[in-house]
C-alpha cells in the first residue's frame, strides 16, 4: 500500500472539510493472470489483488453531503442520501449514488457524510479501478455508521452497484479478489460458489508487469454486456445453468444451431474454463513456463474468438511472444484496450520496458505506461479516529 497516497487523501480531506477523516479506507485493483470472462459464466478465475487501489477519507456532514474526487478536474458532487440519477450525472457519481442507495435498500440507516477519494491505478487500464472504488466505498461507510457487514456481504452490494448504477452485469471475480486477496498469492476462485484456494504464485526471477496501451476503444460496456448475453443465450439453448457445465463436444453438436458467431464466443469460454484448471495445475507444480504459455494462449482465444482485444493489445502480446524474457503475457479486463500482464524475467525488465514502449510509440504514435505490480492484501481500513 502507498502510504503517499494515504497520506494525499487524507490530506485533501483536511483541505476541504477542515477537519481530520473520522475513517479511510484502502482497496486494491487486480490482475486476473487468467479466466478472462469466465466469472459471468461460473467458471474458475485466478486473479489477484496488486499493491495500487484506490482510497476514500470519511467523515460526517452536518445536513448535505459532499463527495470530492481529487484525481479530476471537476468541481466537487454535492448529493442528497434520496438523490437519484440523472443523465447530468458524471460516471463516478454513480459509484457514491449507487453506495448510498443500496445501502438504504437494505435497511441501513445512511446520514449525511462527506468523502474524498484518489488512487493510483490507470482508470480504463483492466485493473478494475471500478471494483476498487466500490468497494472501498462499502468498507469505509461500514466502518463510519457500524453497519456490521462482512466482506462477504460488501463484495455482493459491491456488484450490486456496478450492475444497477454502472451499468455492467459484471461477475463477482473483481469484487472478490479486490477484498480476498492476500500478498504474494492468487486465488482460484469457483464464481459459482465462492470457494476459494489462495496458492502463492513462484515468480522468483520473475515480475509482473502491467502494459497499459493507454486506449480505450468505444464503449466497451455495450459490447461486455453484449458477449454475457450470447452466453446466456447458449447455456438456455443447451439447457445449462451456465457455459461451466456444457463440454466441447455438445457445444460442437450445436454449432450450425447457433450459428459461428455465438460458436465461437462460447468455445472459448469453455476452453478457458478448462485453461483455467491446466493453470492451477502448472502453479501447484511449479510450473510457471507451462502457466505462461497458458497466458499466450487465453489470450488469442480472447482475440480470435471472444473478439474483445484491439490492435494495441495484440502489438503487446505479439512483442512479447517473440521476446524470450517475457514468458506469458495477456490482455486485461474487459476488452478493447487498457493494460496487458505480463510475466518478465527480473534481469529483463528495464530493457523489455525501453524496448517495448519505443516500439509501441514507434507503432501508434502513443506513449504507453509501463509499471510493476506486486500481489498484495485486499480491501482494509487504514486509518479510524475516535468520535
Amino acid at each position: 500500500m502507498d502510504s503517499v497516497q494515504l497520506d494525499r487523501i487524507n490530506k485533501a480531506f483536511e483541505d476541504h472539510f477542515g477537519v481530520l477523516p473520522r475513517v479511510t479506507s484502502f482497496a486494491p485493483g487486480r490482475v486476473n493472470l487468467i479466466g478472462g470472462h469466465t466469472d459471468y459464466n461460473d467458471g474458475f478465475v485466478l486473479p489477484g489483488a496488486i499493491d495500487k487501489g484506490v482510497f476514500v477519507a470519511f467523515g460526517l456532514a452536518q445536513n448535505q453531503s459532499v463527495a470530492v474526487a481529487i484525481d479530476t478536474e471537476h468541481q466537487p458532487f454535492t448529493f442528497d442520501l434520496a438523490q437519484e440519477l440523472t443523465s447530468a450525472n458524471e460516471h463516478w457519481h454513480r459509484f457514491v449514488i449507487g453506495a448510498v442507495q443500496v445501502l438504504r435498500s437494505k435497511g441501513h440507516d445512511i446520514v449525511p457524510f462527506n468523502l474524498v477519494f484518489g488512487g493510483n491505478l490507470p482508470q480504463g487500464g483492466g485493473v478494475s479501478s471500478s471494483a476498487a472504488l466500490e468497494n472501498s466505498l462499502v468498507v469505509g461507510i461500514n466502518a463510519l455508521f457500524n453497519l456490521g457487514l462482512s466482506k462477504k456481504d460488501m463484495i455482493f452490494i459491491a456488484q450490486q452497484i456496478e450492475h444497477d448504477f454502472v451499468g455492467v452485469k459484471c461477475g463477482i471475480m473483481d469484487q472478490y479478489a479486490s477484498m480476498f486477496g492476500e500478498s504474494g498469492k492468487v486465488i482460484h476462485l469457483d464464481c459459482r460458489s465462492l470457494d476459494a484456494r489462495s496458492i502463492s504464485l513462484p515468480l522468483k526471477g520473475y515480475q509482473l508487469m502491467l502494459f497499459n496501451t493507454k486506449v480505450k476503444h468505444q464503449l466497451s460496456d455495450a459490447a461486455y454486456n453484449d458477449r454475457r448475453n450470447a452466453c446466456q443465450t447458449v447455456a438456455q439453448m443447451a439447457g445449462v445453468k451456465s457455459l461451466r457445465d456444457l463440454s466441447m463436444s455438445a457445444l460442437d453438436g450445436m454449432k450450425q444451431q447457433i450459428g459461428q458467431d455465438k460458436y465461437e464466443k462460447a468455445k472459448y469460454i469453455v476452453e478457458e474454463i478448462q485453461r483455467t484448471g491446466e493453470a492451477v495445475k502448472a502453479i501447484d507444480q511449479g510450473d510457471l513456463k507451462t502457466f505462461g504459455r497458458l497466458m499466450f494462449e487465453a489470450h488469442e482465444g480472447l482475440r480470435s474468438s471472444y473478439q474483445v482485444s484491439c490492435a494495441e493489445l495484440d502489438f503487446f502480446i505479439d512483442l512479447a511472444q517473440t521476446d524470450s524474457d517475457v514468458i506469458g503475457a495477456r490482455m486485461m479486463g474487459g476488452g478493447f484496450g487498457g493494460c496487458t500482464i505480463n510475466i518478465v524475467k527480473a534481469e529483463a525488465v528495464q530493457r523489455v520496458a525501453k524496448e517495448f514502449s519505443e516500439r509501441y510509440f514507434q507503432q501508434f504514435g502513443i506513449q504507453c505506461d509501463i509499471q510493476k505490480v506486486i500481489l498484495s492484501d485486499g480491501a482494509q481500513l487504514v486509518k479510524t479516529s475516535p468520535e
